[in-house]
């Protein structure tokens, strides 16, 4: 398994690495074990990367491992987050340059099967009173910085 592309930028900008030589890998190797007290070999980050190519499943383990040093508990967190703040991106894009009024509720349909309805409270935020098929908690509130009042 290669890690997904979303992943791999994070390693690129937290290390400050290209990830595009062996070099890279075997510097981002010592920071992931200077980071997190674990250790990863470099033939795994590799495999990882998609310097090797290898068809076997990496252990939830060295995954895990990949999400400590990224800054989440483990590897389902690391994924729920980035699947979260890209359901924020994609709905700050629809909403980008509204006015809202405080009260005023707003329905926002997303990536064709996903929407929540949405209660602006004012300075920016939004609470979710629906949500269906989202990533995002209905009761929860986020702040979404693009709005106009």
């Amino acid at each position: 398994m290669i890690l997904p592309t979303h992943i791999q930028k994070l390693l690129r900008h937290k290390s400050g690495l290209n990830l595009r030589l062996s070099s890279d890998i075997e510097a981002l190797q010592i920071e992931i074990e200077k980071t997190t007290n674990e250790h990863l070999s470099v033939n795994t980050l590799k495999r990882l990367i998609g310097f090797i190519h290898d068809e076997r499943e990496p252990r939830t383990s060295t995954l895990d491992i990949i999400a400590k040093y990224l800054g989440c508990d483990n590897w389902d967190i690391l994924l729920d987050t980035y699947e979260k703040h890209k359901a924020l991106e994609e709905i700050k894009s629809i909403i980008n340059g509204c006015c809202f009024y405080i009260g005023e509720i707003i329905e926002v349909k997303y990536r064709k099967t996903q929407h929540i309805t949405l209660q602006y409270t004012g300075n920016n935020i939004f609470h979710i009173v629906h949500s269906n098929n989202s990533e995002l908690q209905e009761g929860n509130d986020i702040e979404l910085s693009v709005v106009n009042e």
